[in-house]
């Protein structure tokens, strides 16, 4: 059960890969990712919906099924998503606040 719930919290970048990616088109270094982000937000939930119509119980249970692989493409869609948004904030200087400079 707290697996199940570890994993729904997972499911939270369908929402803030939208909130990031609005705010990431702003800004005209950041144009790119926020496009990605946009393109990211939908291709979660269609993974999502593909894990839970591809999981069974019972062949979780003795290891077959389709369900770990499609979740397994769910995680790493996730994760090439933050990892993304770090490397370009490793990489490119902050943008300057409007009227901070």
């Amino acid at each position: 059960m707290l697996h199940s719930l570890g994993f729904l919290l997972a499911l939270t970048p369908i929402v803030s890969f939208l909130v990031i990616a609005r705010q990431l088109r702003r800004i005209p270094a950041w144009r790119r990712l926020g496009t990605w982000l946009l393109v990211a937000s939908p291709l979660t939930m269609v993974l999502t919906v593909l894990y839970f119509a591809t999981f069974d119980p019972q062949a979780a249970g003795t290891n077959s099924g389709v369900a770990g692989l499609t979740e397994r493409l769910l995680l790493v869609e996730l994760q090439a998503g933050i990892v993304a948004m770090g490397w370009l904030a490793f990489r490119r200087p902050r943008p300057v606040a409007l009227g901070h400079q």
